[in-house]
């Protein structure tokens, strides 16, 4: 793009039958030529970069349920994961969603934890699901913002 950009306007400029008002008027229509292809590129690598998040986050969450009970689970885990503030309240609750066969419960911990840089309670998290600990691992890290910590990852 900059040497075909670079080639048009070096012949414009060369061109010893064009007068200097008709050249700045064929430099200002490359470079508005040129700026419009750049912005079209610009918006095919976000669309493209979008789509791949997109595609990462699925497969990070994978198939959940979607009737009530299943979203009010999550929604339930999530809410009392974000409330958790001490590192030793995580590993307590933690332990106990795993003793519980809790997974919603245990995941929403696991991505708070990691969220929020307690690396025990990620760490014990990894352990007990190793799977979706790999796809949180692999999730993009603009994805984990605080908001994103609020969320809960599908069942084992």
């Amino acid at each position: 793009m900059k040497d075909a950009h670079r080639t048009a306007r070096k012949a414009i400029q060369d061109d010893p039958m064009t007068s200097d008002l008709a050249k700045k008027e064929h430099l200002a229509a490359l470079d508005k030529d040129t700026r419009a292809k750049l912005d079209g590129i610009k918006a095919e690598q976000d669309t493209f970069v979008k789509n791949l998040r997109d595609q990462v986050e699925k497969e990070f969450r994978g198939h959940r349920p979607t009737d009530a009970n299943s979203i009010m689970l999550r929604r339930d885990a999530s809410d009392r994961a974000r409330k958790i503030i001490e590192q030793q309240e995580a590993v307590d609750m933690l332990n106990d969603a795993i003793a519980n066969d809790d997974a919603e419960m245990a995941h929403a911990i696991g991505i708070r934890a990691s969220n929020t840089g307690m690396s025990g309670v990620v760490e014990t998290w990894r352990a007990a699901f190793p799977e979706t600990a790999e796809r949180l691992r692999r999730w993009p890290t603009s994805r984990r913002t605080p908001a994103a910590a609020h969320t809960t990852c599908p069942t084992r």
